[in-house]
């Protein structure tokens, strides 16, 4: 039988959706902004790749709709969680040549190492990058390795000490 198809070059937007008609479908993140062919069929918008099917949708006729697989988005959300957890990474052992063995021992003796991580990338923003090397070469000393002793820390030595002078004792 033949083939009753418009087939249509298209570009892959940042979020990962192809527009027809007025409708957007997903792909899988690994072709954003890659060139694709779009073939739609009276019940269906296939989207190829290099002449390899990349996504099949129901279409739609509608309008301004967005049809979206789940697995694309699984897809996505894993490049996401895995680039977000290299920028952690990269920010912690950016706070002083200290961090990387801060980290070995904190990878050591801590189940939740990515949120102290995060927590100590939130203290040298908040502190400065100096005094949380600081107060990381202390915590080495006494050997203990969590984020809040880190900020313990941080936040007594930020306080302000009374004055010296004459003892005022109340009645």
């Amino acid at each position: 039988a033949p083939e009753c198809a418009v087939a249509k070059p298209c570009r892959v937007d940042s979020r990962c959706r192809v527009w027809f008609d007025s409708n957007s479908y997903s792909v899988p993140s690994r072709y954003a902004s890659q060139p694709l062919i779009i073939k739609a069929r009276v019940d269906e918008v296939i989207i190829y790749h290099n002449e390899s099917m990349i996504a099949r949708h129901r279409r739609c006729y509608g309008s301004k709709m967005e049809i979206i697989d789940p697995d694309h988005r699984k897809e996505l959300k894993a490049v996401r969680r895995k680039a977000n957890k290299q920028n952690l990474v990269r920010d912690f052992l950016n706070i002083d040549s200290i961090a990387s063995e801060f980290l070995e021992q904190l990878e050591l003796r801590e189940l939740n190492t990515e949120l102290h991580m995060r927590k100590t990338v939130v203290l040298a923003e908040k502190y400065g990058r100096e005094a949380v090397a600081e107060a990381m070469k202390d915590m080495m000393r006494f050997e203990v390795y969590r984020s809040e002793y880190l900020e313990n820390r941080l936040m007594s030595a930020q306080r302000k000490k009374p004055q010296e002078g004459h003892l005022h004792v109340p009645r």
